[in-house]
């Protein structure tokens, strides 16, 4: 549902946005279950979105392609605008076997003051995430010792390890707690920054979050009640952002 509305109102011309609204809009938002004439909510609704559709460096100006993601759980979904000063939310429920949009807000700016802010503002860095940034950057400086995302083949998630040494098929590099010695496939430098993608365990099961803070080897994350948690950075796991477009099997930068 976040895909399909978020790229119309990113991308699609006004009334072709609109009429793609109106089929996701929940029966709740209409006069009737026919579903051909919006009530008092529906129609608010629709005139709030339509409104930072058209106006001026409005929805597509302040928000990322790519999202930089806050918050999802099975019926709500929220996302950063820019600078993750603001955000989305969108809530669903399901209606006749189909998701139906219940309720959006965007959070946005109106004023100039505030709009001029994002005109030096590219999303590329933020929404690439932690590997795609580091794959982009490639393995020159990386010496023995420096510290990486690792790929672990049997779980598909990255984690940081020490480099030690290349191996004849891969890399040899050392994993948190035990300091063990395993060799990887895969690994990119070290740069993780706020409103990166993560993961970390709760009730032994992965927990997708957002980074809101990074500050040495501590790392700041949104539990899943929204607040504010302090890991130590080898505590979290890193996949490559489902939304971008990338061939997760090519190793960029073989050695």
């Amino acid at each position: 549902m976040y895909d399909y509305v978020h790229r119309t109102m990113y991308s699609d011309e006004l009334k072709t946005s609109e009429d793609k609204l109106l089929k996701v809009f929940s029966n709740d938002l209409f006069i009737s279950k026919e579903r051909k004439v919006l009530n008092e909510n529906g129609k608010h609704l629709m005139d709030e979105l339509m409104k930072i559709k058209t106006m001026d460096q409005g929805y597509d100006f302040q928000y990322c392609w790519v999202p930089i993601e806050k918050n999802q759980t099975d019926s709500t979904y929220e996302w950063f605008n820019k600078n993750q000063t603001k955000f989305g939310q969108l809530s669903i429920k399901i209606e006749d076997g189909t998701n139906r949009l219940t309720d959006i807000q965007i959070g946005h700016y109106i004023g100039e003051t505030e709009k001029n802010l994002f005109r030096s503002m590219s999303c590329t860095q933020t929404t690439a995430g932690a590997i795609v940034r580091g794959k982009r950057e490639g393995l020159n400086d990386v010496k023995p010792n420096a510290k990486v995302l690792a790929l672990y083949e049997e779980s598909v998630y990255w984690q940081e390890a020490t480099f030690l040494d290349k191996a004849e098929d891969g890399f040899w590099v050392q994993v948190s707690p035990n300091l063990s010695k395993v060799k990887t496939s895969q690994i990119v430098p070290l740069e993780i920054v706020k409103g990166d993608l993560t993961y970390y365990r709760k009730n032994n099961q992965f927990v997708r979050t957002i980074i809101a803070d990074v500050s040495g080897t501590k790392v700041s994350i949104y539990d899943t009640d929204g607040k504010k948690v302090t890991l130590n950075r080898n505590e979290l796991f890193f996949k490559i952002n489902t939304y971008e477009s990338i061939d997760t099997e090519s190793q960029l930068f073989s050695h």
